[in-house]
C-alpha cells in the first residue's frame, strides 16, 4: 500500500463564501472587543446549555455570538462542513442591541452580511 495521499484525500480548497465567512467572523470579533462587548469570562455551563434559539434565556446576543456562533462557525469552517442555511441573527442583535449606543452599527452592519452571506445555498465548502 502506497502512503502516497490520493488526489481525492487532500484538504478541499475554501469556497469564496467560506473565504467571506470566515473574514467577516473575525471582523466581527474585533467590533465586539473594540466596543468593549467581548467578554473576559465564559458564561457557566448551564447558562451556555439553554435551548432557547440565541439562548435568550440566559444570555446576551454578544454573549451568544461571542461563546456560541464564533465557534461553532470556526468549527464548521475548519472543518469544512456545511455551514447553516437561512441565518437571521441581525433582527435579535437589533433588538438588544437597539438600548445601547456606541458601537452598535457596525456589529449589526456585519451581521447583515453574515445573514445574507448565509441565504445562499452553496453545498459543503469546497
Amino acid at each position: 500500500m502506497s502512503s502516497v495521499r490520493s488526489a481525492t484525500s487532500a484538504p478541499a480548497a475554501y469556497t469564496a463564501q467560506a473565504h467571506e465567512i470566515a473574514a467577516l467572523l473575525d471582523a466581527l470579533e474585533i467590533a465586539l472587543r473594540e466596543s468593549s462587548r467581548w467578554g473576559a469570562v465564559a458564561p457557566d455551563a448551564e447558562r451556555l446549555a439553554s435551548s432557547m434559539p440565541f439562548c435568550v434565556d440566559t444570555l446576551s446576543i454578544t454573549e451568544w455570538i461571542q461563546w456560541i456562533f464564533l465557534p461553532r462557525m470556526r468549527g464548521l469552517l475548519r472543518a469544512r462542513d456545511d455551514l447553516p442555511l437561512g441565518c437571521a441573527i441581525r433582527p435579535i442583535a437589533e433588538e438588544q442591541l437597539s438600548r445601547e449606543s456606541d458601537g452598535s452599527e457596525l456589529v449589526l452592519s456585519l451581521l447583515a452580511r453574515i445573514d445574507i452571506c448565509l441565504s445562499e445555498p452553496t453545498g459543503r465548502l469546497h
